[in-house]
């Protein structure tokens, strides 16, 4: 980060929109939540994991599992490749993003 020296050179410090979609849609399908918590480990810094003999029976109950165990959100955007981009956020990131999405709206109405 010591290497960037202004504002043009920013962009050298965010992921590509690749990063998000490059899990594995069967995992979801499927369930593997084990492989798709291992996956999310590489978008943060704190390390989660699955306990030992975790299952959940759906997308949601993993959902509120991540929320409730780690205060981390799954948020979503569609893209123009046809898969999801998958982003984890902690609770802060969660609030501002939701905040800052939801402003311009407000303003025109």
């Amino acid at each position: 980060m010591a290497d960037v020296q202004g504002l043009n050179e920013a962009p050298r410090l965010f992921f590509p929109h690749s990063f998000f979609k490059a899990y594995d849609p069967a995992w979801l399908t499927g369930h593997d939540f084990a492989r798709m918590t291992r996956w999310m480990n590489h978008q943060i810094a704190a390390d989660i994991a699955l306990p030992p003999g975790a299952d959940f029976p759906t997308v949601d109950a993993w959902l509120d599992w991540l929320e409730a165990e780690f205060s981390l959100f799954v948020t979503h955007s569609s893209g123009t490749t046809g898969r999801l981009s998958l982003i984890l956020r902690d609770q802060g990131e969660f609030v501002d993003n939701h905040r800052l999405v939801r402003q311009p709206y407000r303003a025109n109405a």
